[in-house]
């Protein structure tokens, strides 16, 4: 988060991924808010995307809607909100923005802090959005420099948050500032995994057999991957074994962590944590 002037403040940004954490994996129920107003230079280069992206999401099992206002006022369960006006008023407006959501506005100077001409991005973070983008300069109004109503499809679908916002980018982010909590992933399905209880002390080469379930429908786990103290060491096909060579480390402590894949476009991942001891030498 941006914590000078007319950004937020510490508190607000640590608020913003504690929400973010606590909102993994939760698929939240709520409505993604396509806003097509009367500006036509920033409501223009997105609103053509609005019905499709309403369609596609509705046909995800979520929750959209193409209204024509600025903001959606009246309406407590914000998923999302995707408008393009200069001046919405985010800070005093009567709507509710659930964790987890994304909200931006086009315009030319969201993320422009030293410019208060036009309203700061800042404020959805305010609010509770869990990410926002804004530009940094006078951009023009090229759609391709802006998040379009994809980047809500990808998000619904299962992305974090930051793939989400990256990937409904038709240029890399030119002049484009996201805030926020880039790994936010409230849409996807995580991995339960589980582990059979390591060795109290370690040494040789030790075997680690994990397991994982998915609550996707439709999806299964694929592949495993090991890392201890945060490097990579092996990945290994679901239904296999790890060797872990633990001659390959200082002995004493170490963090251990199993990542399950499951066999998705998204390839979410979850993880069991753990910790070992080595004693080789």
């Amino acid at each position: 988060g941006y914590t000078g002037a007319n950004g937020n403040t510490k508190s607000e940004v640590l608020a913003t991924i504690d929400r973010s954490v606590a909102a993994d994996g939760t698929h939240p129920v709520g409505t993604i808010y396509f806003m097509q107003t009367n500006d036509p230079a920033r409501s223009g280069p997105r609103q053509g995307l609005f019905p499709s992206a309403v369609t596609t999401i509705t046909n995800l099992g979520g929750q959209a809607q193409h209204l024509f206002a600025d903001l959606p006022l009246g309406q407590n369960d914000c998923l999302g909100v995707m408008t393009g006006v200069a001046t919405p008023d985010v800070q005093n407006g009567n709507f509710t923005l659930l964790p987890g959501s994304f909200c931006d506005h086009l315009t030319s100077f969201a993320a422009t802090f030293e410019d208060t001409s036009q309203t700061k991005m800042s404020r959805w973070i305010t609010r509770g959005a869990s990410g926002t983008s804004g530009t940094v300069e006078e951009p023009c109004n090229y759609a391709g420099k802006f998040p379009t109503a994809r980047l809500h499809v990808f998000y619904e679908q299962g992305s974090s948050l930051g793939e989400a916002w990256f990937r409904s980018l038709a240029y890399v982010p030119f002049q484009q500032l996201f805030t926020g909590d880039p790994l936010t992933r409230p849409f996807a399905h995580l991995p339960t995994v589980g582990v059979p209880p390591l060795p109290a002390v370690a040494s040789g080469i030790i075997g680690i057999t994990p397991s994982a379930s998915t609550t996707h429908p439709t999806a299964q786990i694929a592949s495993f991957e090991l890392l201890v103290d945060g490097r990579s060491v092996a990945t290994i096909e679901n239904g296999l074994t790890f060797a872990l060579d633990t001659t390959a480390f200082p002995d004493g402590w170490h963090d251990v962590r199993v990542l399950a894949y499951d066999d998705t476009p998204v390839k979410s991942v979850g993880r069991w944590v753990g910790a070992l001891v080595t004693d080789n030498f």
